[in-house]
C-alpha cells in the first residue's frame, strides 16, 4: 500500500485509475485489488490460465466475469478533453439553444427506469431508480439502492415486460453510485459534460417516489454542498424515497445530476451527486452523442 497508493492517487492522475492484473494472482493481492475497487479504481483481472478459484463471495458479487476465447483489435476513439481545469470532463457537442418545455423533459422518462431489489429470501429489499447510461443497457443508481442486493428486476415506461438481472457490474461506495446491465436496448440521457450549474437555474427530476413510477417535478438549483467530503447539488424539486437513482435534469434534457438524498425534516432540501463525478465513475459506460 506504501508502494502503489501513492503512484495511483496523484495529481497526475484525479479521475478514477485503471487498474490491470495480469496472470496468477495471491490472496493478499486479490484482496488489494477489492480494497482499491472500493476506492473507485476500475479493476481489470486476466488469468490467461482460467478463472480464479474459489472467489470470496463479495468479491464475485461486485465482480462481471467474462470468457475470452479469441483476442483481435479493435479501433477505439477517445472523446476530446476539455480544457475546463475544475472539470477535467470532455466537451459534450449539443446544438440545445433554447430550453425545452416541461412536456418534452416529460417525454425523457422512458430513459428513467424502476428497479427492485431482491434479498436471499426473494423479497424485495427496497424500491429506487434508474438511468439509462448506454444503449446496450447499462443504468446509473444509487448504491444505497442496490447493495446487498442478490438479484434485482427493472420496469420501463411503455413496457410492460419486467427485466431480471444479476449484473452488478461496479459501484463506488463513497459518491453512492452504481450500475446495472439489463438485457434490453435502451435510449440513454445524455450527460452534461460542459459548463457549470449555478445557483438558481431551472432543473427537474424524473423518478419513483414512493413506487409512483416516473414522477416528475420541477425546481431549481438552492446550492452547492460538500456533505461526508463529497461535492452534492442542492435542489429543490420534490422527492422521496424511491426517488434515489432518478434523473436530475437541465432544461435541455440533460442529466446535469443523479438524485440521492432528502433531508426529512425540512422542506424540499434535496441533494444530487453532480455531473462530473458521474462521469468520473462512469465513462467508459456513458454514450458519447455525436
Amino acid at each position: 500500500m506504501d508502494y502503489y497508493l501513492p503512484q495511483i492517487f496523484s495529481e497526475e492522475n484525479p479521475t478514477s485509475p485503471k487498474i490491470v492484473f495480469i496472470g496468477d494472482i495471491t490472496q493478499h493481492e486479490l484482496l488489494f485489488l477489492y480494497f482499491l475497487s472500493s476506492l473507485g479504481c476500475d479493476i481489470c483481472y486476466m488469468n490467461p490460465k482460467g478463472d480464479i478459484a474459489n472467489m470470496y463471495p463479495i468479491i464475485e458479487a461486485s465482480s462481471t466475469l467474462h470468457m475470452c476465447r479469441h483476442f483481435y483489435e479493435k479501433e477505439i476513439t477517445l472523446p476530446i478533453k476539455s480544457t475546463s481545469r475544475q472539470l477535467n470532463i470532455p466537451a459534450q457537442k449539443t446544438n440545445a439553444t433554447e430550453e425545452w418545455s416541461y412536456e418534452q423533459l416529460a417525454s425523457l422518462a422512458t430513459s428513467v427506469v424502476m428497479i427492485k431489489t431482491f434479498g436471499e429470501d426473494d423479497k424485495v429489499l427496497c424500491y429506487g431508480s434508474g438511468v439509462v447510461l448506454h444503449q446496450d443497457g447499462y443504468i446509473l443508481t444509487n448504491l444505497h439502492v442496490v447493495g446487498g442486493g442478490k438479484y434485482y428486476s427493472v420496469l420501463y415506461e411503455n413496457d410492460t415486460n419486467e427485466y431480471i438481472t444479476h449484473q452488478f457490474v461496479k459501484y463506488h461506495d463513497m459518491h453512492d453510485l452504481a450500475i446495472l446491465k439489463v438485457d434490453r436496448i435502451s435510449h440513454p440521457l445524455p450527460v452534461k459534460m460542459d459548463g457549470q450549474l449555478v445557483r438558481g437555474q431551472k432543473i427537474v427530476a424524473i423518478g419513483s417516489p414512493l413506487g409512483l413510477f416516473n414522477s416528475v417535478s420541477d425546481g431549481i438549483v438552492s446550492g452547492f454542498r460538500d456533505i461526508r467530503q463529497m461535492s452534492m447539488i442542492q435542489f429543490t424539486a420534490a422527492i422521496s424515497n424511491g426517488s434515489s437513482g432518478g434523473a436530475l435534469l437541465d432544461m435541455h434534457g440533460r442529466l446535469v445530476g443523479l438524485i440521492t438524498a432528502g433531508f426529512d425534516d425540512g422542506q424540499n432540501l434535496n441533494l444530487a451527486v453532480p455531473a462530473n463525478l458521474i462521469y468520473q465513475f462512469a465513462q467508459n459506460f456513458i454514450e458519447i452523442p455525436c
